[in-house]
């Protein structure tokens, strides 16, 4: 979610530790992006074959848990004073975040329909990202 190449690496830094990634340079704002890319990447991945084994499945919980982790990640870093983003966008943001968060608890319920609308809009997200 950064906005330029110098931008500090955000939400990639604090997701790759997370996650155990490999650190990106915190001085290159692609490789932020990239980093955010692949893991929005994984999330739409890990739903996919969610949807494919059913809401109930190991790979739903995995699915899940990720999206969890992810979007939590991205909504701190959104909410940090240090982001740099237009105001107004990392507030948009935050909500696409929240909204996230509460259709991955509708899969937990057994709501197929989640699943494709998390994708949808982690698609989305991911083609702005680059």
């Amino acid at each position: 979610m950064t906005t330029n190449d110098n931008m500090t690496n955000g939400v990639s830094s604090m997701i790759m530790g997370q996650f155990g990634y490999a650190e990106t340079n915190a001085n290159s704002g692609k490789a932020a992006r990239a980093g955010e890319r692949a893991l929005l990447r994984q999330s739409i991945d890990l739903l996919k074959l969610a949807k494919e084994q059913g809401t109930q499945s190991k790979a739903a919980v995995e699915a899940v848990y990720f999206t969890n982790r992810l979007w939590t990640a991205f909504i701190e870093d959104l909410g940090g004073e240090e982001n740099r983003l237009e105001p107004t966008l990392r507030a948009n943001l935050i909500s696409i975040g929240i909204s996230i968060l509460r259709s991955t608890g509708r899969i937990r319920e057994g709501d197929e329909t989640a699943i494709d609308e998390i994708v949808e809009v982690s698609g989305i997200i991911l083609d702005g990202l680059r």
